[in-house]
């Protein structure tokens, strides 16, 4: 047996479980968020490819409070890839890029989103993150700060499985298409 230093347990009793327990979807609206994580994935099936875009809130409510976005780039589903590439466009836009090469560029980024609650048949209401803005663009939205380009190239790939040409990226080719 190990006994907890009294600060630990003094910690312990002071954590309200209603605090740390609340995974109940926040309710529809316009917040600004940080873009804490973006992992690469592959779909269920095998067939493609999906960024898992974690997003912390942090106002003009719910401070802190985590929302996620699954965006496909790479799918057997042309309509899925588009819708993909466009709202890899609008987070381009919302964090003062031109393109996205890197998932390390949109790490750390504040977007302004537009979150939805969607009822998901398996876990119930759950939510959605329905668009990406600059932040301050909405009249609820507060500028934390302004977005700077530090693109390097001017255009978007139009499918998630070709690149954008070599001279535009320096050769560059996004983690979601290497091989």
């Amino acid at each position: 047996m190990a006994l907890l230093a009294p600060e630990t347990t003094r910690a312990i009793s002071a954590v309200k479980l209603e605090e740390i327990d609340n995974y109940d979807p926040i309710p529809a609206g316009t917040y600004n968020a940080k873009i804490t994580k973006v992992e690469v994935k592959d779909t269920k099936a095998g067939t493609g490819k999906y960024l898992n875009v974690s997003l912390q809130i942090t106002g003009p409510s719910y401070q802190g409070r985590m929302v996620f976005d699954i965006i496909n780039v790479q799918n057997p589903s042309q309509t899925a890839v588009d819708i993909g590439i466009a709202t890899m466009k609008k987070i381009a836009v919302a964090i003062g890029e031109t393109t996205i090469q890197d998932t390390d560029q949109m790490i750390g980024a504040d977007v302004e989103i537009k979150v939805k609650v969607k009822n998901d048949k398996e876990f119930g209401p759950k939510n959605v993150v329905k668009d990406y803005k600059p932040v301050g663009s909405s009249p609820t939205g507060s500028p934390t700060n302004k977005p700077t380009n530090r693109s390097v190239a001017n255009g978007f790939s139009r499918s998630a499985s070709t690149p954008p040409p070599p001279s535009e990226t320096g050769n560059v080719t996004p983690p979601w298409v290497r091989a």
